[in-house]
């Protein structure tokens, strides 16, 4: 390139030059994102809302931030947003389409500089998190989006997708139980019923059965599984006696369910009594 030794001298020389220029500017890193901080929350004007792909990966965390969800220190990376109800609604917010292992909270200024934690969740869609309350009319509402599990201040982020609309209906279960049973030879009480369900891939039915035989009161408990669709779905189960059999006659019977969804659950329970005959 260079024809003598002068030209070789000027072209290290302008090499050194950039190699001292570059090492002085160092490694060029991405900026910690504007809502890094409670004080520059990201507003959010109206719903359904969504926010990103947004780099959070120079997010930090900051003396206001909560503790994480379960317990424990506090989230990194964390970024904020804010949203003032207008009306009464159920919400939800989330993280789905995000690329990284989020943590979600909501909640209201604590006058602090910090949150009230209404609600909390980590993994409901996989990694990705969300949460559900009631809003009330005039309210502000802070969310707080952090890296699963705690981890150490600089740690964690990635490409985040905030997500904020109204929630989907929720989860409901009901229960009903016929007054009328049997008992088999073995001694174990048939009871019977339907359970409604709709927002749950199922729900648990758990039966419990006391009845007083002799001088004795037997008691039993089984549990069935019942797909929830959203119309009455009929259920039959055997229930032995755990200290004894149960006989003819009125027995008193308790149905507890239970059952999650992607973000919620729900639950049932009724008492009752079935006359058991043969």
């Amino acid at each position: 390139m260079f024809g003598d030794r002068g030209g070789r001298r000027a072209g290290l020389a302008l090499l050194g030059a950039l190699v001292i220029a570059g090492a002085a500017v160092g490694p060029v890193f991405a900026a910690a994102p504007g809502n890094d901080d409670i004080g520059g929350a990201t507003v959010v004007g109206g719903i359904p809302y969504t926010d990103g792909p947004l780099d959070t990966t120079e997010a930090t965390s900051g003396a206001g931030d909560p503790p994480f969800c379960y317990g424990g220190p506090g989230d990194s990376a964390t970024v904020w947003y804010s949203f003032t109800a207008d009306g009464s609604a159920r919400l939800q917010a989330d993280t789905v389409g995000s690329d990284y292992d989020t943590t979600l909270y909501v909640g209201t200024p604590d006058g602090q500089g910090g949150i009230s934690v209404i609600a909390c969740n980590d993994d409901t869609f996989g990694l990705q998190s969300a949460v559900v309350w009631d809003a009330v009319p005039g309210t502000t509402y802070l969310f707080v989006v952090g890296t699963c599990c705690g981890g150490a201040p600089g740690a964690g982020g990635g490409n985040l997708v905030f997500n904020l609309g109204v929630a989907p209906p929720p989860p409901s279960i009901e229960l009903t139980l016929s007054g009328n049973g049997s008992f088999t030879r073995n001694g174990a009480a048939i009871i019977s019923g339907t359970a409604t369900c709709a927002g749950l891939p199922e729900a648990e039915v758990d039966v419990t059965v006391s009845q007083r035989v002799g001088r004795k009161v037997i008691r039993g408990g089984a549990f069935t599984l019942v797909a929830c669709t959203g119309t009455a779905q009929a259920w039959t189960i055997e229930v032995p006696g755990f200290d004894g059999k149960f006989a003819g006659g009125q027995a008193q019977v308790t149905l507890d369910s239970f059952g999650c969804g992607a973000v919620e659950c729900a639950s049932a329970h009724i008492d009752g009594t079935v006359r058991l005959r043969r």
